[in-house]
């Protein structure tokens, strides 16, 4: 796996099979049973651009595996059936690797606000404790942020994560945002839990610290003591991402809207 990722290419028995582009790495992690299965150490998991967490299955998606499992059901749910001429691009190998490079450089090419640099930066450079070298911060928040990493972070973040946040950013402003010329507030927004959730490694008694930290002046005791750990991870990101945001009220305003709305 890890060749894979890194060289483009498998070795077995000796022999090198070099992979198709575009192809993707994925792995699954079942969080109820880890008897005889660890978790991946953190350069490794470093390597993954995004943790997806999937979610319980709704009715739909309940009542299409029992259908596709269990035979014929007595009621089944329409699906629109894909248009075929819609389909036809990419049941081309070629075409579609060319769509896909097109895709790929669209990307590289599309630019981000200088504000959007900033904060990527700023997340990288905290993590890490060069709380001197900030840019565009209040003394408050430099405050908050060497509060945050000192007490909660074991390590900081590597540049992996950097290249994640960028390349996240600019891809969902590019793909979702219509209209859009760079990448800015909201698209990191959408894509910094996904690219640090697996990424930050916190202290063993990170929630305790974080809620004595945070209850007094954000929700009381009793809110914070029924977040199921997710969302505290979540609120965790949230923190750290305000104090390492550029001093731009507008900026911050509507990060932490569009932040709120996809994970809170």
């Amino acid at each position: 796996m890890l060749e894979a990722m890194a060289e483009k290419q498998v070795t077995v028995l000796g022999k090198k099979y070099p992979l198709i582009s575009p192809f993707m790495v994925l792995a699954t992690q079942n969080p109820i049973d880890h008897e005889g299965t660890f978790s991946l150490p953190e350069a490794q998991a470093d390597r993954f651009m995004f943790k997806i967490d999937m979610p319980v299955p709704g009715s739909e998606t309940i009542h299409l595996i029992m259908n596709k499992t269990a035979g014929a059901m007595a009621t089944t749910v329409q699906r629109k059936e894909p248009d075929t001429q819609d389909l036809r691009l990419f049941r081309d190998p070629k075409t579609s690797q060319n769509v896909f490079e097109r895709l790929k450089q669209g990307v590289m090419r599309f630019p981000a606000s200088p504000t959007v640099e900033t904060h990527i930066l700023n997340m990288f450079l905290a993590s890490n404790r060069k709380y001197d070298e900030l840019h565009s911060v209040t003394d408050v928040q430099r405050n908050k942020a060497r509060d945050i990493v000192e007490n909660l972070l074991i390590y900081g973040l590597g540049p992996r994560a950097s290249t994640a946040l960028m390349l996240g950013a600019k891809a969902w402003s590019l793909m979702f945002i219509p209209g859009a010329e760079g990448a800015e507030g909201p698209a990191l927004a959408h894509v910094v839990i996904p690219t640090l959730r697996h990424r930050i490694k916190l202290k063993f008694d990170w929630q305790e610290l974080f809620h004595q930290m945070e209850s007094p002046a954000k929700r009381k005791a009793q809110d914070y003591d029924t977040m199921n750990p997710e969302m505290q991870m979540n609120k965790l990101i949230e923190a750290f991402c305000l104090a390492t945001a550029p001093n731009n009220n507008e900026y911050i305003r509507i990060f932490q809207t569009e932040f709120n709305k996809q994970w809170l």
